[in-house]
């Protein structure tokens, strides 16, 4: 399905994802809330060009929606728990709870290595 059809099949209460300016391995998951002709009004009252999908306004970054699929999604979650695991070590978790993550890493590490 092309894109400009595929922007046509859009009705209230579809989920898109737009990607973030800043990051490219994430996604900004809107809800449609309201149509008008000539635009797609998101439920945080972004909105978008109907036409071509791109957001109004976005002068600098030419944002177009895509499709919230589970694999956006799923990169999203990892970008979420990278950044999570990143930032532990500000919060100085406690010696068990450091020792219980890498104890189930390194599980997660066998179960997953013995699969392929």
């Amino acid at each position: 399905m092309e894109y400009t059809d595929w922007l046509l099949t859009l009705k209230e209460g579809d989920e898109v994802a737009l990607p973030d300016p800043y990051c490219r391995r994430t996604y900004k998951i809107v809800r449609i809330a309201h149509m008008t002709p000539t635009q797609l009004i998101a439920d945080d009252a972004l909105r978008i060009n109907r036409v071509n999908g791109r957001v109004r306004g976005d002068r600098q970054h030419h944002r177009r929606i895509v499709a919230a699929t589970d694999r956006i999604r799923a990169e999203n979650r990892k970008a979420f728990l990278h950044n999570w695991v990143d930032g532990l070590w500000r919060r100085k978790p406690p010696m068990d709870v450091l020792e219980a993550l890498k104890t189930a890493y390194d599980a997660s590490m066998a179960i997953h290595s013995e699969v392929k």
